[in-house]
């Protein structure tokens, strides 16, 4: 009896796992980006280039953009719809650049500021399926900085910032004195920072071709928390310390590699055209385990069976997304049509073990506007981006069927919209 609690109070505090990536790599890093599916890896555009295409912050001027995007996933699992959590949140992005000579300097910051807060760790059942993409990846937020300099061969270096929270955690006490039985109780998290590095290289050999390549290394969102509860009062059979700490990875985005090129034509009638094409990697199978390891320490008479409760990952796959774009500006570059296509694979090749995380492969169609604003101080260009990911619907089974959500079908669809404002 005593195993099986201790068991269902390890599961009970298990946190949220792996995430794929925040809402910029899941939705696009600005509404021209989102707009494009995010093939836009060799984007010439500056605001957005610490998110989107680093190099492109050595670019003269100063640009900023800011955007407020929407999703809301709608997936059925065994037919039944789940109650998945809206993603909303703002975008921005600023840049500042210069030309020394023949060559041009910049730097640049973008990041992620979901509604709910600058992080959120959700404590949950581990024997509950789970949305790495849709849950903890969206609810955090992010901030990259990047420099870059060259002219027709340019490079970039920065830093992604992610925050984990440490510390003693959370104390409760229960004790008895001359006025009876009386409780205490105390919080103390710290939050730490940790990097993860941005590298990218992009060839410009003319004004027409762009080739640009762009690593993020892997960023850790990892949670370290003591929880202590103690309980001294007189004849109470539970008298002692309980003592419980929660060590794991509440978000983890894996390392990223985006191939971009893009290439534009004219048209007739002096109409432009810009195609890009997209392919990213991303490097899944250095993903931790996705639930908490939880080590209980009870200082009572009767000591449980089990002290401890570890997960083994599910066997996760490296994955190749590809994307590709089409950009159509009017002549006089007031207005800009665009559209976009990319397939997303699953990581998870065939689901085992006790955890059962839910990675269906999904296809994405995109499209947006975008209208310079003349006849203000700066030039302004209002974007607006829709787009649908469709999951169809996949049929999993595990080998031993006696393991929770041992057999289940999973379907649904993710629409999302962006709208922003972008600056020169």
């Amino acid at each position: 009896m005593r195993r099986h609690l201790l068991r269902w109070v390890g599961v009970l505090v298990a946190l949220t796992p792996p995430t794929q990536a925040a809402a910029p790599d899941l939705l696009g890093g600005s509404p021209r980006s989102a707009a494009l599916a995010q093939a836009d890896g060799a984007s010439r555009e500056p605001a957005s280039a610490a998110l989107v295409s680093p190099t492109a912050a050595a670019s003269d001027g100063t640009s900023a953009v800011v955007a407020y995007g929407v999703g809301l996933p709608r997936f059925w699992l065994r037919g039944v719809r789940l109650e998945l959590p809206s993603i909303r949140g703002i975008t921005f992005g600023v840049q500042a650049g210069a030309q020394l000579g023949e060559t041009r300097i910049g730097i640049a910051a973008g990041g992620y500021l979901p509604d709910r807060g600058l992080a959120s760790v959700t404590f949950r059942p581990a024997s509950e399926p789970v949305f790495p993409r849709y849950e903890a990846s969206t609810a955090k937020s992010t901030l990259d900085l990047v420099a870059a300099i060259g002219g027709r061969l340019r490079g970039a270096v920065g830093v992604s910032l992610g925050a984990g929270t440490e510390g003693p955690g959370v104390n409760v006490t229960l004790a008895q004195d001359s006025r009876g039985v009386r409780s205490d109780g105390a919080l103390d998290l710290s939050v730490t920072y940790r990097f993860a590095p941005v590298l990218a290289l992009a060839f410009r050999p003319d004004d027409a071709f762009t080739a640009a390549l762009r690593l993020r290394g892997a960023r850790s969102f990892h949670t370290d928390l003591n929880a202590t509860t103690g309980v001294t009062f007189r004849d109470n059979p539970l008298s002692g310390m309980t003592q419980v700490r929660l060590q794991g990875d509440a978000a983890y985005d894996p390392l990223l590699i985006d191939l971009g090129i893009s290439e534009r034509f004219q048209l007739p009638r002096a109409w432009r055209t810009t195609l890009f094409f997209g392919l990213r990697h991303e490097h899944w199978s250095a993903a931790p385990s996705p639930v908490a390891t939880a080590t209980f320490d009870l200082h009572l008479v009767l000591r449980p069976f089990e002290r401890q409760e570890t997960f083994v990952p599910p066997p996760l796959r490296n994955t190749l997304s590809p994307r590709v774009a089409l950009e159509i500006t009017s002549p006089s570059g007031v207005l800009a049509l665009r559209a976009g296509y990319g397939y997303q694979p699953s990581p998870l090749t065939a689901p085992q073990g006790y955890l059962t995380p839910l990675l269906p492969a999904y296809h994405e169609g995109t499209g947006g506007v975008g209208w310079v604003i003349h006849g203000l101080p700066v030039t302004l260009r209002l974007d607006l981006a829709l787009g649908l990911q469709v999951a169809p619907e996949r049929r999993a089974r595990k080998e031993n069927l006696t393991l929770p959500w041992a057999s289940y079908t999973l379907e649904g669809v993710l629409p999302h919209g962006m709208v922003g404002l972008a600056a020169e």
